[in-house]
C-alpha cells in the first residue's frame, strides 16, 4: 500500500498507536507499509482510512486489484441508490 506510511506519519502517528485506533496489529502494518504483503482485505483497508481519516482509495494504488474492486462496490451502490 503505496501511501499508509506518508498518511500515517503526516498524522504523526506511529504504528502502535495506529494499530490500537483500527485493531490490525503492528506487525501487519508494517508488511502493509513495506509491500511484504500486497493484497489485503478489502475491510482492513477500509479499518485503515477509517482510522486515518482518508477516503479508502487514498490508500492504495488506483491501478491495483483492490482498489478496482472497491470501486466497483462504490459505482454500484451508486446506482442503487
Amino acid at each position: 500500500m503505496p501511501r499508509l506510511r506518508d498518511v500515517r506519519e503526516e498524522r504523526g502517528l506511529s504504528r502502535r498507536e495506529l494499530s490500537e485506533m483500527c485493531g490490525i496489529s503492528a506487525s501487519a502494518i508494517i508488511l502493509l507499509e513495506t509491500g511484504i504483503t500486497y493484497d489485503p482485505k478489502i475491510s482492513t483497508v477500509a479499518r485503515l482510512a477509517d482510522a486515518l481519516g482518508v477516503k479508502f482509495l487514498d490508500l492504495v494504488d488506483p491501478r491495483d486489484t483492490l482498489a478496482r474492486q472497491a470501486q466497483a462496490v462504490a459505482d454500484s451502490g451508486a446506482r442503487n441508490a
